[in-house]
């Protein structure tokens, strides 16, 4: 979770952004709990089709789940296809990064679908307790299992995404100077200048997104 104060719909807020491990980024009010901006910071997502953001609803802040990649509705024994993300999450440990001078967070992810099939097993001290049988690739017509992208948490939108062959592990970080960069490349942010390009050496610079 990242704390940051940004100004939301003409309001300054005192934020905390959470990028969760279901393909959802989500913006909270800090001070009172409100759920400002929930939105899938993947596109390929897909065992969701959104957040619940009526708050006169009984499932308000809640995601609603497609039954076709519902494993718990789908029972033990069934094999659930194509279910987006997997289960490593579009995110898991991999710190995101805030940048004050560009409002943008950024942000390594996992771009990464699975076949589930869940089944009963006790548990046994000291053996493996997964309880399914899974397998994981890229999304349907991708080879790329990866993105970093930049995220305005003020609208879930992806402002740029880089795609890489691997899944992002590396944690992201944001300077001063509103450079970005994970430990495969680095990028900075100005006006006016394209998404970053990977740069082959850690030496090299490239430019990246506009400021919003």
């Amino acid at each position: 979770m990242i704390l940051a104060d940004q100004n939301i719909g003409g309001t300054a807020r005192k934020i905390l952004v959470h990028f969760d491990r279901n393909g959802f980024g989500y913006t909270l009010d800090r001070v009172t709990g409100e759920l400002l901006v929930a939105e899938k910071y993947d596109p390929k997502v897909n065992w969701a089709t959104k957040v619940d953001m009526d708050k006169n609803s009984k499932t308000y802040g809640r995601p609603l789940v497609v039954p076709q990649y519902s494993t718990e509705q789908n029972g033990p024994d069934v094999n659930s296809k194509g279910i987006c993300p997997a289960a490593l999450g579009t995110k898991d440990e991999q710190p995101a990064a805030f940048s004050p001078a560009t409002g943008l967070f950024y942000v390594p992810t996992n771009h990464v679908c699975m076949d589930y099939e869940p089944f009963r097993v006790s548990y046994t001290a000291g053996q493996p307790y997964v309880g399914a049988t899974l397998s994981m690739f890229p999304p349907a017509g991708e080879s790329h299992m990866g993105n970093f992208i930049a995220w305005d948490a003020r609208t879930g939108k992806i402002v740029w995404s880089v795609k890489e062959q691997f899944s992002v592990w590396s944690g992201a970080l944001a300077t001063a100077g509103a450079w970005c960069s994970t430990e495969r490349w680095k990028a900075i942010s100005r006006p006016s200048m394209p998404k970053p390009a990977r740069s082959s050496t850690s030496s090299r610079r490239r430019p990246a997104s506009s400021e919003t």
